[in-house]
């Protein structure tokens, strides 16, 4: 599953960033997690780590959430634009 969700991330920051990072600058991106970074979380920040997301064009902010219900809350008002959500927890 969380691969699942990785994937669909890095193609939704692609697709911000118009499917090219050469000769733009970076178009930062709010990723909010749904709690405390940890092994759940960790492809997000392998990912970061890696540089996909600046390969891709995109400069990544990750920051840990309080709950999925407070995450979606979160991106539902703008202040944040991509969450991880559980929708068990």
């Amino acid at each position: 599953m969380q691969g699942r969700i990785i994937v669909a991330l890095v193609a939704l920051t692609i697709g911000l960033a118009g499917g090219s990072a050469s000769g733009q600058g970076a178009k930062p991106l709010k990723l909010t997690l749904n709690f405390l970074a940890g092994g759940p979380q960790a492809g997000f920040m392998y990912a970061k780590a890696l540089g996909l997301y600046d390969k891709a064009g995109i400069n990544v902010t990750i920051e840990e959430g309080r709950g999925s219900g407070t995450t979606a809350q979160l991106v539902a008002t703008g202040q944040t634009d991509v969450v991880e959500y559980d929708i068990a927890g």
